[in-house]
């Protein structure tokens, strides 16, 4: 009998211990168990933690850290934003209407908003903040604002805003906070620059506590002009680093981490979401069109359809990305998504090398050593081109080196990238005259193109000229995209309502965020 039981409390032992080997991603351990009780008593159940690496000022237009700059986009509105899909949309306007010449824009600004101490909202607020800005060289927004030649307060609430040249993705360079003309406008310099004077602004969020080297609370502004955030306060946890930000995310300290290098894994067992956003980023692997056989352009197909580039993706770039032809966010209006980029085909790149009259083909591939991500495509692309009869050296060279080859055209490839500007970005880097063509690109019909996108006011007509553009530049080939970045928003799973980030704000939707609790 008492073998018996010993038996029966055996096997229910062993059951018990194999129930419990089959649960374990379900069951807590004590440290964990512990850390979520820490979140909940630090976060409450109507807070949301954040964070910003240290700064050197709040004021909005000096400040020159971009995580202080995502939080303080809650507490500061502009006239426009930029969203998820790289589309501009009202915030402050109301509305605007370009000129007949293309060259200026009257914008009306919203009635009814006020900044945080109760005062109205005036275009003399906007015409004070351009002005300030124009005068501050060493801003970070004072790129945003060297194309305005003339501001002024028009009739009723509306700027009139007048541009250097004729460019109405010029609106898409509104999108700087906009400052309280009233508090800010008699201070010195010094002045202007204290913290205690910047912490009044429009958003829907206001500064509650202000504590520079620790915390910095925002409490919802109740009189907010859009939708009200449904999160009470946010606190914004101010850390000495990124490494700092990620050891903070993985113990639960704080709610959100904006990721450029994730990958499935990197954070363990802990309960995450993620949400990829495109960061700008439009890497490419461009050709010294003055060599042979570059100037041939069955070779570049050879080449583009030679290239697995979606392998490229997945391995080198995490699959963060995608291909693109010209670089415009594939989500964005103007992006002609029945284009269809050059399919990987290793027979169709042969059948295009047949026409070469050329044997043994060796090429340079330059790529700039510190960047692991450029050397690694190096060696995918010169591994696909092995087979078409191509044989590749590539070129790892320290940043100075790369640039100075680069600019000095001693390379036959290069992989190289753009970080695309807020406005003009198709000039920028397609047109001849283009201060980002670092491929000696020239296609009289590309600049023609880009020419009348540049004059264009109404968006139907817009996204026709776009298409245009991305069918001329998907026939020419002056270059192979590789890909359009993107970095990931990691975020707790306790965190309900996200929307999309942006490149220009991770905190994008903020008004939808909410605690879904653990």
């Amino acid at each position: 009998m008492k073998n018996k039981k010993f038996v029966a409390m055996f096997l229910f032992a062993c059951i018990a211990v194999m129930l419990a080997g089959c649960s374990t991603e379900n069951v807590q351990t004590k440290e964990e168990r512990t850390k979520d009780e820490k979140a909940k008593q630090v976060y409450g159940y109507d807070t949301i933690s954040i964070s910003s690496i240290r700064f050197s000022t709040i004021n909005p237009i000096l400040n020159t850290e971009k995580s202080l700059g995502n939080a303080l986009g809650l507490v500061y509105d502009s006239l426009f934003k930029i969203d998820q899909n790289d589309n501009v949309i009202s915030q402050l306007a109301s509305s605007y209407t370009w000129s007949e010449d293309g060259k200026s824009v009257q914008i009306k600004i919203k009635n009814g908003v006020k900044w945080h101490d109760g005062k109205g909202i005036t275009a003399d607020d906007v015409v004070f903040t351009i002005e300030k800005i124009k005068s501050i060289p060493e801003s970070p927004y004072a790129e945003l604002v060297k194309e305005i030649s003339a501001v002024r307060a028009d009739v009723g609430q509306s700027v009139y805003i007048e541009f250097k040249r004729i460019d109405t993705s010029l609106v898409r360079n509104l999108i700087f906070p906009i400052l309280p003309k009233h508090r800010l406008e008699a201070l010195s310099a010094q002045d202007f620059a204290a913290d205690a004077n910047n912490l009044v602004g429009s958003g829907m969020y206001k500064i509650g506590e202000f504590q520079k080297r620790k915390m910095i609370v925002l409490n919802r502004n109740e009189d907010y002009y859009a939708q009200k955030p449904a999160i009470e306060a946010l606190r914004v946890m101010v850390v000495p680093d990124s490494q700092a930000q990620s050891n903070m995310f993985m113990a639960k300290e704080i709610d959100f981490y904006d990721d450029n290098m994730f990958f499935e894994g990197k954070y363990g067992n802990r309960k995450i979401r993620t949400i990829d956003y495109f960061s700008g980023e439009f890497e490419f692997l461009a050709f010294n069109m003055v060599k042979e056989p570059f100037g041939n352009i069955n070779f570049r197909k050879a080449l583009i359809s030679g290239i697995d580039r979606n392998r490229m993706i997945e391995e080198v770039y995490l699959g963060k990305g995608e291909i693109t032809q010209i670089p415009v966010n594939p989500k964005n209006d103007f992006y002609d998504e029945s284009i269809k980029p050059y399919e990987y085909d290793v027979q169709k790149a042969r059948e295009y090398m047949q026409g070469i009259q050329m044997e043994n083909i060796h090429l340079s591939l330059l790529v700039n050593s510190e960047n692991d991500q450029r050397v690694k495509a190096a060696y995918i692309i010169k591994n696909s081109l092995v087979g078409m009869g191509l044989e590749i050296e590539v070129v790892e060279k320290p940043w100075e080196e790369y640039a100075a080859d680069l600019s000095s055209g001693n390379y036959d490839m290069v992989i190289a990238g753009w970080k695309m500007p807020l406005a003009g970005a198709m000039r920028y880097a397609l047109h001849s005259q283009g201060k980002g063509n670092i491929l000696g690109y020239a296609s009289e019909k590309v600049d023609g193109i880009i020419g009348e996108i540049e004059y264009t006011k109404d968006k139907a007509q817009l996204e026709k000229k776009y298409s245009q553009l991305q069918s001329a530049v998907n026939d020419d080939i002056p270059y192979i995209p590789l890909v359009f970045k993107k970095n990931a928003l990691v975020v707790s799973e306790r965190i309900a309502g996200i929307s999309t980030p942006s490149s220009t704000n991770i905190y994008g939707g903020a008004e939808k965020f909410s605690n879904a609790g653990e």
